[in-house]
């Protein structure tokens, strides 16, 4: 995990039927929850994990993010009172259409390691492809107890074709504001530019670590993966047909492959999608 982390507020909003679905929570091992966006799901999760010692949060929103940086599905665990960031797994956009299959693949992979109860948190997607979206995410975890906080007919459709799990539905957090497009993008901005702070730049021989014929970008995000999975996220610098310069959130070291994203980040962490 990283030396940083969020603070939990002491003073978190908690409704009363959260506080009544307590003991339902502490019988869950995997609980995953869905909304619409600006329900409270965030600040439901850090009230779930207050429940549970030793839960790990499992952050399957690929662009607002609780802990980790975009275009990821990111973990974290509270240790003294802080959300300390730990394994990641890169879906490579922020849009959860195009990193679909990432998306799903990395919440099975960081739900498996965990060691404990897991909390999958999901983003606000509900409408068109959302509840097929959501039921990759519910297999991916393996989930136990679905929790529905506020009202969406999409809601209704992922529970309906999940009758034989555990659910439970929730109200909204009264505190729980509607964002803005500006303020979404300002919040990714941040939590990449918090994400690339004490990132190392180096320069490697593409062969080997690329997949053949990849066409990179400079700016283009990049996973960087190990042996046994992702190790962090980088930014190409430069590219040239012999070597590319990374600026990565993890050294060389145990870097195996080099996972092109779908977005470019300038100089001050804002994002625009390659074209498709």
């Amino acid at each position: 995990m990283s030396a940083g982390g969020i603070d939990v507020p002491g003073d978190l909003h908690v409704p009363a039927d959260w506080e009544a679905a307590a003991a339902r929570l502490r019988a869950a091992s995997r609980i995953l929850v869905l909304g619409p966006a600006d329900a409270g799901k965030s600040s439901f999760c850090r009230y779930a994990l207050s429940l549970l010692p030793g839960a790990r949060l499992v952050d399957a929103d690929p662009g607002q993010k609780s802990v980790g940086p975009p275009a990821c599905v990111t973990s974290g665990q509270i240790e003294d009172g802080r959300l300390l960031e730990g394994p990641l797994a890169f879906a490579g956009s922020t849009d959860p259409v195009r990193g679909w299959q990432a998306l799903a693949a990395g919440v099975r992979a960081l739900a498996d390691a965990a060691p404990g109860p897991v909390i999958v948190n999901t983003g606000g997607l509900l409408a068109g492809p959302g509840p097929r979206l959501k039921a990759d995410k519910i297999a991916a975890a393996q989930a136990d107890l679905l929790v529905a906080i506020g009202a969406h007919p999409g809601i209704e459709a992922v529970l309906a074709d999940h009758t034989a799990l555990a659910s439970l539905r929730l109200a909204s957090s009264t505190l729980a504001r509607r964002k803005t497009d500006g303020e979404r993008r300002q919040a990714r901005r941040e939590a990449f530019a918090r994400s690339f702070a004490a990132a190392s730049e180096w320069t490697v021989s593409p062969e080997g670590l690329l997949p053949d014929g990849a066409v990179l970008h400079p700016r283009q995000l990049v996973g960087l993966a190990g042996d046994a999975g992702d190790l962090g996220i980088g930014i190409l610098t430069q590219v040239a047909a012999d070597a590319v310069t990374v600026l990565g959130t993890a050294g060389p070291a145990g870097v195996r492959h080099i996972r092109p994203g779908l977005l470019l980040l300038d100089r001050d962490f804002r994002e625009s999608a390659l074209p498709r």
